[in-house]
């Protein structure tokens, strides 16, 4: 299906899975809203793109926070009216044991992999309902389907991630607005923080972020009556 002249938001857009999504879906001709917390490097990446024949609005916003998704949202509605797809890619993730871990770390990736994913797809519904369509990508993770000592609060919400994500998509879906489960594993990526030696010398292998991103836009070009509702994808060598 073509993309040409829809309106895509893509979150976490200054760095590895949203900057991969961004950069291929730059030549689709699609209208692409690039969003995270870095203004330079959102600048940077539309001009990039633009640079190709693309199209992108960057807007710098905290995904993590309420009003940072309504001013993303706002700038969606005062640009374009409308919004074609969502992909919601933003996300933290702190190693730590439970009894170790720093509250405020817990928090922040509750705000952001969980509530923040939460906001913007309902901010996204006020959009998409009155249109009769659209496109709700979440990217979840393995942590969703597995418990990953040292990850127990990102593990939590993942699982949220996944859960909200099919019941959204049973309230929406005679609605013709469709929600996709993206769900990586080990991916080589600048998210993680406090991840020890050990833990990286355990994974046998990483996907790109281009891996992922490509997962992402086959999903999105599949036409009106097809949804795919999860992918699951690892690198080859990954057992679980």
């Amino acid at each position: 299906m073509s993309l040409q002249g829809q309106v895509i938001l893509v979150t976490g857009a200054s760095s590895g899975i949203g900057m991969a999504v961004a950069r291929l879906l730059g030549p689709s001709k699609a209208h692409l809203v690039l969003s995270a917390r870095s203004e330079e490097k959102l600048r940077q990446l539309a001009q990039d793109i633009e640079a190709r024949g693309g199209s992108a609005l960057p807007v710098a916003a905290d995904f993590a926070r309420e009003e940072g998704i309504d001013r993303a949202f706002a700038a969606i509605q005062g640009t374009y009216g409308r919004l074609d797809v969502l992909v919601n890619s933003a996300g933290l993730g702190v190693y730590d044991l439970v009894r170790d871990g720093k509250t405020q770390d817990w928090h922040r990736m509750m705000d952001l992999n969980l509530f923040g994913l939460m906001y913007a797809s309902q901010r996204a519904l006020r959009l998409m309902l009155p249109q009769k369509r659209g496109h709700i990508i979440n990217v979840s993770s393995v942590a969703g389907r597995f418990c990953i000592p040292g990850w127990a609060v990102y593990v939590a919400t993942k699982w949220g991630v996944n859960g909200f994500s099919d019941t959204l998509r049973r309230e929406v879906c005679k609605d013709n607005i469709r929600v996709t489960l993206i769900e990586p594993g080990a991916v080589d990526t600048p998210w993680g923080e406090n991840i020890p030696e050990s833990f990286r010398a355990s994974r046998t292998a990483f996907l790109a972020a281009e891996d992922v991103a490509r997962a992402i836009i086959y999903a999105i070009e599949q036409p009106p009556e097809v949804a795919i509702n999860e992918i699951l994808i690892r690198p080859t060598q990954q057992e679980r």
